[in-house]
């Protein structure tokens, strides 16, 4: 058990190391902007409804999500990797699948702190621009979106950490994923979209909230997000087990 919380917060640590984490703060900064001009410009209108279409199923869901998710799911195994120090881990008391669970985990952590971060500080600079009832009316939605937010990340994380544990140079095919499934075709209106990350991320979100009813998506998302990470999640660790990382 100790070799494998080892490797987590060495995982963990490596996301934050020289200019990385400049880069997730200016990541997570961004909305909290976005609101700041809001509460600036916007005259009688809805925040609550703001947060929820724009920030937390616009923008968050839409951009920072999978692009967080590629960075810190790509970064899971790629790092080791290109440093060349995956022997050193091979050398722990603990087997391939546990090492590579426990890169996965740590970066599923960060991501969703880095996520949570980012809906909090927007969520905090709409609740100082629209008073005390906009925090309390809606804490239900930034819960939501926590949470939506946190099983998107999940399945973002299984995914590129597969790609980057079966290619030498994943961060093309990650980015080309997450341009074309997650930015293109789920902007569609056919059964595919249905099927991608982002639209099931707000489907959670939409559903438990009983906001747009006319959105199309999945009959169950949070099941789809989860199987999307355990499937995922196992071909990873086969890829991993099999590859060699020490040449």
């Amino acid at each position: 058990m100790i070799p494998f919380l080892t490797v987590v917060d060495l995982g963990f640590r490596q996301h934050v190391v020289g200019l990385r984490k400049y880069g997730y703060l200016v990541l997570a900064l961004v909305p909290a902007l976005f609101s700041a001009l809001w509460v600036g410009l916007s005259e009688g209108e809805d925040p609550q409804r703001f947060f929820l279409e724009w920030i937390a199923a616009g923008f968050h869901a839409k951009m920072i999500l999978p692009l967080l998710g590629v960075l810190v799911g790509v970064d899971a195994v790629n790092a080791e990797r290109a440093n060349r120090t995956f022997i050193y881990l091979f050398t722990r008391p603990i087997s391939r699948q546990a090492i590579y669970l426990a890169k996965v985990l740590s970066a599923v952590a960060f991501g969703t702190l880095v996520s949570t971060v980012t809906l909090g500080a927007a969520f905090g600079v709409l609740a100082i621009g629209a008073g005390s009832g906009f925090a309390s009316s809606a804490a239900s939605t930034l819960g939501w979106s926590v949470l939506s937010s946190a099983l998107a990340i999940a399945a973002y994380v299984s995914v590129f950490a597969a790609i980057g544990a079966a290619v030498p140079f994943p961060l093309i095919l990650s980015l080309g994923f997450g341009f074309v499934w997650e930015g293109v075709i789920s902007g569609f209106q056919v059964a595919l979209a249905k099927g991608t990350i982002v639209n099931s991320t707000r489907g959670v979100l939409y559903r438990a909230l009983e906001a747009r009813p006319d959105f199309a998506v999945s009959t169950w998302p949070m099941a789809g997000l989860l199987v999307a990470t355990t499937v995922f999640l196992v071909l990873g660790a086969v890829a991993f087990r099999e590859a060699s990382y020490t040449k």
